[in-house]
């Protein structure tokens, strides 16, 4: 998201400036897609669930068409984003409605704001510095190194879950080779 005005014209050419608003609008649909998997292919799919699988891929895909009719006349090819991002959000709110009584939710979200927070101050810099520098090949590795050095050094400050995961895989492997 913080690199896609320039990053789009920039890769793509100077025809697609537009492009880049696209890929900033619809960026978000990458945490409901991973979010989704979980909870639908990783958790209804083999408690054998699926009916309630098939109703929220359903209920998603009627929405999409439903916001793209009303989308992509108002805003053409932003609203089509839009509504994509609006689909899958509703794919997963309704099977994460399927599973609440079955998972603690509260628990299973409890950290999400470590890694909200980790991710904004990263685009924050990202988004700086993009304002700031020219794009082009070494900027992108520039800006992809600093911002995964801020959103890893974040999430470790903050003990987030998956540093403790990792560490104590790390540990494991440890203990397993001087064994």
């Amino acid at each position: 998201m913080a690199i896609s005005d320039k990053f789009a014209p920039w890769f793509l050419g100077n025809e697609y400036i537009l492009t880049g608003k696209i890929i900033y609008l619809e960026a978000p649909i990458i945490l409901l897609i991973a979010w989704s998997n979980v909870t639908g292919l990783q958790y209804l799919m083999p408690t054998h669930k699926e009916h309630e699988y098939t109703i929220s891929v359903t209920a998603g895909a009627i929405v999409n068409i439903i916001a793209n009719l009303v989308l992509i006349s108002l805003w053409k090819a932003n609203g089509a984003a839009i509504a994509t991002v609006i689909s899958e959000a509703i794919v997963l709110l309704i099977q994460l409605n399927f599973i609440k009584n079955e998972l603690d939710l509260k628990e299973m979200f409890s950290s999400s704001w470590k890694y909200f927070l980790s991710g904004l101050v990263m685009y924050i810099a990202i988004d700086t510095l993009n304002s700031i520098l020219v794009m082009n090949f070494l900027t992108l590795i520039v800006e992809a190194v600093i911002g995964i050095i801020i959103y890893v050094f974040l999430i470790y400050i903050l003990k987030a879950p998956i540093i403790i995961t990792a560490l104590n895989i790390l540990k494991n492997r440890e203990s397993m080779g001087e064994n």
